[in-house]
């Protein structure tokens, strides 16, 4: 806090500036301006230092932020890759299901080829083999036999 300078205050400083030599006058002035560039040399540098510091809490933001994204990413990707794997399980069961009825549907066919050479009825062929009786009839006409 400083005091308010008064006249008789401003008086003793003419008087004791106009006592000094122009050397010492100099020299002051020398001493004053180096200070003035020291004080302007720290503040610079002090809202350097801040406007880094800043920069580098910015940037350390924006790294969570990008690494949280990547984050939030990889939950995304990994839960396709979850229902991508739900579904080709899906698939592959289906797959292996189309097959066994695929060799149950053959031998079906086969045992009522079997059955309409051995001359049975449409249906005992039906009963038998477990096929309907229009595939009864068709196998009847493929094979040449015929069926009752």
């Amino acid at each position: 806090m400083s005091t308010p300078i008064n006249a008789e205050t401003m008086d003793q400083l003419i008087t004791q500036l106009a006592s000094l030599s122009h050397q010492q006058i100099l020299v002051s002035f020398a001493a004053l301006t180096l200070t003035a560039i020291l004080l302007r040399v720290i503040q610079v540098s002090l809202m350097q230092r801040k406007v880094t510091t800043e920069k580098e809490k910015a940037e350390r933001q924006n790294l969570i932020a990008t690494q949280t994204m990547q984050g939030m990413y990889i939950e995304q990707l990994q839960s396709r890759l979850q229902t991508l794997e739900a579904y080709l399980d899906r698939l592959s069961a289906k797959q292996e299901q189309l097959q066994t009825n695929a060799v149950a549907r053959k031998h079906r066919l086969q045992d009522a080829i079997e059955c309409a050479e051995q001359g049975l009825d449409r249906h005992t062929l039906v009963k038998r083999a477990g096929v309907s009786g229009s595939e009864a009839r068709l196998i009847g006409e493929l094979y040449g036999i015929k069926v009752a």
